[in-house]
């Protein structure tokens, strides 16, 4: 068998691609998933609180991994700058990449402070647990909306 394709530039940089995607969707699905576990099982909220900033890392990463093969390869297809989807997908990157550095910087650590008292459903776990809801409403929004995007521009 000939695996010499494997090491193709284009190749590697469609697989790093794919792997980026797996990476940070995988992310996003997990702490969607865990946060919306803890708001029926508040007791886990300071064992989700730890693992999130993991989890955060892990779509950082996936994200700046498809946005640099996502740079490459576009720039040897210039015409699709003027494709209404690609548009659309690179408003979407924009969007979920702000809503990122808002999660790093505002919902985790707010979320780390508020969790010993996320049983007590205290007036503040209630108002973060609306802003950190639509965080990640953007967030899977967002994620599913580029992967989308995505198979429709490879054709």
């Amino acid at each position: 068998m000939d695996m010499t394709v494997l090491f193709e530039l284009g190749t590697l940089v469609r697989l790093l691609h794919i792997i980026g995607l797996v990476i940070g969707v995988g992310g996003v699905v997990s702490i969607d998933f865990m946060l919306a576990l803890f708001h029926f099982r508040p007791k886990l909220a300071s064992t989700i609180s730890k693992i999130s900033s993991l989890l955060s890392a892990q779509i950082s990463t996936g994200l700046a991994l498809l946005s640099i093969t996502g740079l490459l390869l576009s720039l040897p297809r210039p015409w699709l700058i003027g494709d209404i989807l690609f548009q659309a997908k690179l408003i979407l990157v924009l969007v979920v990449f702000l809503n990122g550095i808002f999660f790093k910087l505002y919902v985790d650590p707010l979320f780390r402070k508020l969790s010993p008292e996320w049983a007590d459903r205290t007036p503040a776990v209630s108002k973060f647990e609306k802003i950190a809801g639509m965080s990640a409403a953007i967030s899977m929004i967002g994620w599913w909306a580029i992967v989308i995007l995505s198979f429709y521009l490879v054709q």
